[in-house]
């Protein structure tokens, strides 16, 4: 600590780096304990940052004498000095720049310098990096868990070296990290290589990362506590979870569980959750099963968790619900309390489910209050916490990212949403509460998805202007410096002069990248964006970006590309920036480009249905139809209830002769509602397949050998769509081919009753076309009846003589007849055409009718 002090440490960056770099190499080189002494400096330096940053309390004045600036005064300035500035431009990372909000970013930088020259000479130094990476990303300025803000450098540090490394020492089973690995992100993917590799094909390509070597150290991780490696385990599923790449999740999940033979369910028991409710009815529980504890209940020597009663003293929602626990399986509790390591476990279930999902699904919102009902049981009575009194909760800040989501999830209800709101409030301000210790709440704050400070406190403000109090959140932003925020909301309740203005105030004094760029959001004028750009010496992706969009937006797509490209190559994470880009090569032609663009997008997220069907199309202009198959199979995977993704599918697989393909989204699509808009060109082909017994895509077998699974389909299709007459054709000429005379009569004249509907309503533009048709399918009717196998006893014949006499009547009053023999001429010969047909038909079925 005495050899960073900050009288020591030098004016500039440059001067600040060697001075640091000098120190540890004295420390490590000190004895053989100097190692440990590094870490512990680059781990202290961490904790700090993450207790300033996210569990409190705040920092004692003291950390002024060994930290690099004062973490209070960090962030808050209106001017920073020059070497913090320096600091917080270092910090920034592939275009993505550390938040403004973010104190002590001396010390996170301090820990992440030291860290990087001591990981490779001490076991647990990749643990320690991992931690270090992901606090600096969850510190990034536009980082959230939705997909902004991400930095590939960090996401490699913090999940695919860290899953390496667990999975090389032991403590990720091979089940869990080959689930894990089909979510690495492979952004030098490229056009050239194929789609279907599999995985051991792709690493031969694009290696993974290397596990950890130590300088002439081995590490005992055999001896590690089941505790340590559950606790691990979280943290990559908190990771995971983070970045939305979650194939892996359930694995990890299983094998941290394992570690603390630990297992847990949602389920439904019955019980009531109103407290005049006589009738009991399912509810949704969390049930978990462990070691044996004491029964539950309830206290209040833990972070302070607000009753319903305290909002509204008439309500009758019980505070948990009240459940039949005689029907519980021998072995599993709903309330027994947990250890803060099982609780760490349900949290990370919780940060699973709600990023997972979409944020409005209420299935999702049940099964996050289930689990975060489970997390905030209490014991009965309070225990000794070392040196923080007597507690009930487990961990501070367990309980509090219980309580966290607990509100999230109740937010969603009418009845208990005006509490959450009064909860987030309470948790946001518990931060600069004294007790417990930030030893305590530290604890197990790496395994925990709690929000940043400034995080909690923009969802305070967001939860506010959902209820309407946008002008309450704009006061609240406002006396805590969150610029952009409460310009947001200025602009919400459509004051955008006043947000120009404060725009304006803040930039006199101090001008930063984000705030020119949300002055250009505000103008919509690109040269704001051209500004932050500059202002940022060329590293401000995020100014690029939004100027790609206003160029988009205008059709400008050569500029949208120019700006996009700049963009991705400080930060090529964006999925949704490579998937925009393809969009406009597109528009201009340059197809293969498009097509590098959208598999550069699924490099980094493959679960895109937009980007698969984009995909789709440039291959098959490219006239690469088998790679154009494949591409929309996979978009009709992820997309399953978008009907044009299915129409795509069926063209290609038309194109390539898939009778499986083409069948299969023939019934899709009748099973989504669009069986009604079926392109006939595409069933005529298909009936043509089995008629000539066509050889299909990648198959020995001839269409014929499909006849009877494209019959069916076609019976969904004529029963999903009654009323098209052309369905009906297709399917008789189907029906004929297969030698179902019967069949094929019945649905001739189902194809007659649906047409004749259309002919008599059609006007003179659409009726010689329709008559045409109608004659078509007399004539056949008229063939069919005759044949033995369908006319029996004449039944049949008698039948058709009466449609056909009906459909001379009918005709006989339609203007172009009826005028015609008024003016003592015949009809159109397709008119006089089934006149005659009709006679003919009716004399013979007189003559059947006589000889019987």
């Amino acid at each position: 600590a005495a050899a960073l002090r900050a009288e020591q440490l030098g004016s500039t960056l440059a001067d600040l780096r060697a001075a640091v770099d000098k120190a540890t190499e004295t420390v490590v080189s000190s004895g053989p304990g100097g190692v440990t002494v590094a870490l512990a400096i680059a781990v202290g330096a961490l904790q700090a940052f993450c207790r300033i940053n996210w569990t409190g309390p705040k920092a004692p004045a003291s950390w002024a004498e060994v930290s690099l600036v004062h973490p209070d005064n960090d962030g808050e300035d209106d001017e920073p000095t020059p070497l913090l500035k320096a600091i917080r431009e270092d910090l920034g990372i592939d275009g993505e720049p550390l938040s403004d909000h973010a104190r002590g970013a001396g010390m996170l930088w301090l820990s992440t310098v030291v860290l990087a020259q001591i990981s490779c000479k001490t076991p647990t130094g990749f643990i320690w990096q991992a931690r270090a990476g992901f606090a600096w990303q969850r510190a990034l300025h536009d980082a959230n868990d939705r997909g902004l803000g991400y930095a590939p450098t960090l996401l490699r540090r913090c999940v695919e070296t860290f899953a390496v490394a667990l999975h090389h020492f032991s403590i990720l089973p091979s089940e869990a990290f080959n689930a894990v690995r089909r979510d690495f992100v492979r952004t030098e993917i490229t056009l050239t290589m194929p789609l279907d590799l599999a995985e051991d094909e792709i690493d031969s390509l694009m290696p993974l990362p290397e596990a950890p070597q130590f300088e002439g150290q081995t590490w005992e991780h055999q001896a590690l506590p089941a505790l340590v490696k559950a606790c691990l385990l979280v943290e990559l599923v908190v990771r995971l979870s983070f970045y939305g790449r979650t194939r892996g999740v359930q694995e990890t999940l299983k094998a941290a569980c394992s570690h603390l033979d630990f297992d847990y369910k949602l389920s439904a028991l019955m019980g009531i959750k109103r407290a005049h409710q006589k009738v009991a009815h399912a509810q949704l529980t969390c049930m978990t099963r462990s070691v044996t504890r004491e029964g539950g209940g309830s206290g209040e020597a833990a972070p302070n968790q607000l009753k319903l009663s305290e909002i509204d003293d008439m309500t009758d929602i019980l505070e948990r619900p009240r459940l039949e626990v005689d029907a519980l399986e021998e072995g599993w509790s709903v309330d027994a309390p947990l250890d803060a390591p099982e609780l760490c476990i349900l949290l990370a279930v919780c940060q699973w489910k709600w990023l997972g999902a979409n944020p409005n699904d209420e299935l999702m919102h049940h099964e996050v209050n289930a689990l975060a009902m489970r997390a905030v049981a209490l014991p009965a009575q309070p225990k000794e916490a070392e040196g923080e009194g007597m507690m009930l909760a487990s961990n501070w800040l367990v309980f509090s990212t219980a309580l966290w989501f607990k509100c999230r999830a109740e937010f969603s209800r009418i009845k208990t949403r005006e509490r959450a709101v009064f909860q987030f409030e309470v948790l946001v301000n518990q931060y600069s509460d004294e007790k417990p210790s930030g030893q305590h709440r530290l604890l197990f704050s790496h395994a925990l998805p709690f929000p940043a400070r400034w995080h909690a406190q923009q969802e305070l403000g967001k939860r506010m202007c959902m209820m309407g109090l946008v002008l309450t959140a704009y006061e609240m932003y406002k006396q805590l410096r969150m610029w952009g925020e409460a310009v947001d909301c200025l602009v919400i309740v459509d004051r955008k002069n006043e947000a120009k203005e404060l725009i304006h105030k803040q930039m006199e004094v101090r001008k930063t990248p984000h705030l020119v760029c949300s002055l250009g959001e505000l103008d919509n004028d690109p040269q704001y964006f051209e500004q932050a750009w500059d202002l940022s010496n060329k590293k401000y992706a995020r100014a690029q970006r939004l100027l790609g969009h206003y160029h988009f937006q205008k059709g400008n797509m050569q500029g949208a590309i120019d700006a996009y490209t700049l963009a991705l190559a400080i930060n090529p994470l964006h999925k949704n920036i490579w998937f925009t880009r393809g969009i406009a090569l597109m528009r201009l032609q340059q197809i293969k480009e498009a097509a590098a663009s959208f598999v550069r997008a699924i490099g980094v997220e493959d679960e895109d249905y937009q980007v698969w069907g984009n995909l789709a199309a440039c291959h098959t202009q490219l006239g690469n139809l088998k790679e154009a198959r494949m591409a929309i199979g996979e978009a009709s995977r992820h997309g399953r209830d978008h009907w044009r993704i299915w129409e795509s599918y069926l063209q290609i697989c038309m194109n390539l002769v898939d009778l499986h393909g083409v069948l299969r989204a023939f019934k899709r699509l009748c099973e989504l509602g669009r069986g009604g808009s079926l392109h006939v060109g595409a069933l005529q082909e298909t009936v043509k397949w089995v008629h000539t017994d066509k050889q299909l895509f990648e198959s020995k077998l001839g269409a014929r050998q499909m006849a009877t699974k494209v019959y069916d389909c076609f019976k969904l299709v004529t029963d999903t769509s009654p009323s098209k007459w052309r369905y009906w054709r297709l399917r008789a000429i189907l029906e004929d081919i297969m030698s179902l005379a019967p069949e094929s009569y019945a649905s001739h004249m189902a194809e007659f009753r649906h047409l004749q509907s259309e002919v008599w309503e059609a006007d003179f533009e659409h009726f010689p076309e329709l008559i045409t048709e109608l004659a078509k399918t007399l004539d056949t009717l008229s063939e069919e009846a005759a044949n033995p196998a369908i006319s029996g006893d004449g039944k049949v014949m008698q039948e058709l003589a009466m449609v056909m006499k009906n459909v001379e009547q009918k005709l006989e009053k339609r203007p172009e007849v009826a005028h015609a023999r008024l003016e003592g001429k015949e009809p159109s010969p397709v008119c006089s055409k089934v006149l005659e047909l009709a006679a003919r038909v009716q004399s013979f079925a007189a003559r059947r009718s006589g000889l019987a």
